[in-house]
């Protein structure tokens, strides 16, 4: 056990940092179809790469067992990210067999999930919990366990005392703020990602039916309010973009040829006004970048986070990134209704989603269409959606259902009334809240709505092997995800929960509340 003096716990000096990712808690599920590298992972691994010895073990890909990887790299501190709700079972299992096999090595926890519910992994097994970004946290908690053994005195880390109670005093309370800021200091100041500690993984890691992607983050951040999305209170507010050259180096840093994976839940944004006058009249940093690129020539595909009314705003911004090679983009359309639009904040028109799916097809960009599917829904609503996917050659439609997640407004306003806890089920693909339509039909459609795109045929699946950074294997495996997702048998457990949730008001045993 933790040493302990006048009710402070101590550790031993640490040394030796093993950075882990959890496997895939997913059983289905569009994200299944994106297996990439552990970014957030690689940025903590940088921050403390100077002063300790760190390695990232990639559960999702590496077979070692748990045990095996322990007795390799005889850590001295663990973190381990808990970015998604359904990760929460995951974590909570690897924490507690780390702690059995190692109790005198302190386990940290940290990512997007936890932060807004730290609750979540408020457990015997864990020491502490870094809350928001954990490059500068995680580093400062390093230095004080290599200076004093101790995890009670970090910023923005919550530490379990020696009573076995989780202390929050020493997170710093931000307020919320509307920053927009290109040129971020605080993004240029980040270290560059560690990218070669999972050089050994790259072979694994898949974007679609894309073989070994990179991954960059040149954005932290968003100012819209939508309110089924956390990103914008875990960053409370605020949106920052890194310098041009510091993207531009990145890119230059990776291999020419290569499927690029922009992570920014928000690119290619316009320069706020208060920034305008920082540069010459009419200068868009975004359309310089696009410009610098295509002169780079660096032959590379990107794919980029996008919404729909930025797309209306600047189509010819959008032409140049596609002359730069921007491939593929996520637009979060949400809804082709506008009252379901209105519901969720979005703060466009269905109008923006129509027209920015023809630029976009014009400009011989493909779409990743994010599509919300609606409890209140009655079969006309699936029915719309269908035909509006195949009207607008929606390439790579995502139909995920309403899920609240702790830390929205979607959450504080139907927390009361969820069917269930399990974090497994918040997995976009299974309804946690009650349905319109009965559970059978309710799944029947949403079933039937992937199967309108289905996997697109022989003549698609050829498409695809001709891209370069494809092969036969990958694009097989892209295709049977969908054949997954389109097959009811794949929500068996989610219609048995609403049926059991109709003839009762409550699940028997339904576990504690996340976050609660």
């Amino acid at each position: 056990m933790t040493a302990q003096h006048q009710g402070i716990r101590t550790f031993p000096r640490a040394s030796k940092v093993l950075l882990i990712e959890p496997p895939n808690s997913l059983t289905v599920g569009f994200n299944a179809t994106v297996v990439v590298e552990p970014l957030a992972l690689e940025y903590v691994a940088a921050a403390v790469s100077d002063i300790t010895d760190v390695a990232i073990y990639d559960m999702r890909v590496d077979p070692m067992p748990l045990a095996d990887a322990l007795s390799r790299y005889q850590p001295d501190a663990i973190g381990i990210r808990e970015g998604y709700t359904v990760d929460v079972d995951t974590v909570r299992s690897i924490a507690t067999a780390v702690k059995k096999i190692a109790p005198n090595v302190p386990i940290i926890v940290g990512g997007h999930h936890v932060s807004l519910s730290p609750q979540d992994a408020s457990i015997p097994a864990v020491d502490a919990i870094v809350v928001g970004d954990g490059e500068i946290p995680f580093r400062n908690l390093i230095v004080n366990l290599q200076k004093f053994g101790r995890i009670d005195n970090t910023p923005d880390v919550i530490f379990q005392d020696a009573a076995g109670r989780f202390d929050d005093k020493n997170v710093i309370v931000r307020a919320t703020t509307s920053l927009k800021q290109f040129d971020s200091a605080v993004m240029n100041e980040r270290p560059i990602p560690a990218r070669h500690l999972v050089d050994q993984y790259r072979p694994s890691y898949f974007f679609l039916y894309h073989e070994s992607p990179y991954s960059i983050e040149s954005a932290r951040g968003c100012i819209y309010r939508c309110n089924f999305c956390s990103v914008h209170q875990f960053h409370k507010g605020a949106y920052r973009v890194q310098s041009a050259n510091r993207t531009l180096d990145e890119l230059q840093r990776l291999p020419r040829n290569a499927w690029v994976n922009v992570v920014d839940d928000l690119a290619i944004q316009e320069l706020p006004a208060a920034q305008k006058k920082q540069y010459p009249a009419g200068f868009d940093p975004m359309e310089q970048m696009a410009e610098d690129l295509t002169q780079m020539n660096l032959g590379q595909r990107y794919w980029m986070q996008v919404r729909a009314d930025n797309v209306v705003r600047n189509p010819k911004k959008f032409e140049k990134w596609a002359r730069a090679g921007l491939d593929t983009v996520l637009i979060g359309l949400e809804s082709f209704e506008q009252a379901d639009l209105d519901s969720v904040s979005k703060g466009t028109k269905s109008g923006d989603n129509e027209r920015a799916l023809e630029i976009l097809n014009d400009l011989g960009i493909r779409i990743w269409g994010a599509v919300i599917i609606f409890q209140q829904w009655a079969e006309q609503n699936f029915d719309h959606l269908k035909s509006k996917v195949m009207e607008h050659k929606i390439e790579f439609p995502q139909f995920t259902i309403m899920t609240p997640l702790p830390g929205t407004g979607q959450w504080r306003d139907t927390e009361h009334q969820l069917i269930t806890r399990e974090p497994r089920f918040f997995d976009f693909c299974h309804s946690v809240l009650p349905t319109r339509l009965s559970p059978r039909v309710f799944y029947e459609q949403y079933a039937s709505t992937w199967r309108t795109v289905g996997g697109g045929g022989l003549d698609r699946a050829r498409r695809m092997m001709q891209e370069v950074s494809t092969s036969k294997a990958s694009v097989s495996r892209f295709l049977r995800q969908y054949r997954t997702l389109s097959s009811l048998d794949s929500y068996t457990a989610g219609i048995e929960m609403l049926e059991r949730a109709q003839s009762q008001q409550r699940p028997a045993g339904s576990p504690a509340i996340l976050g609660a």
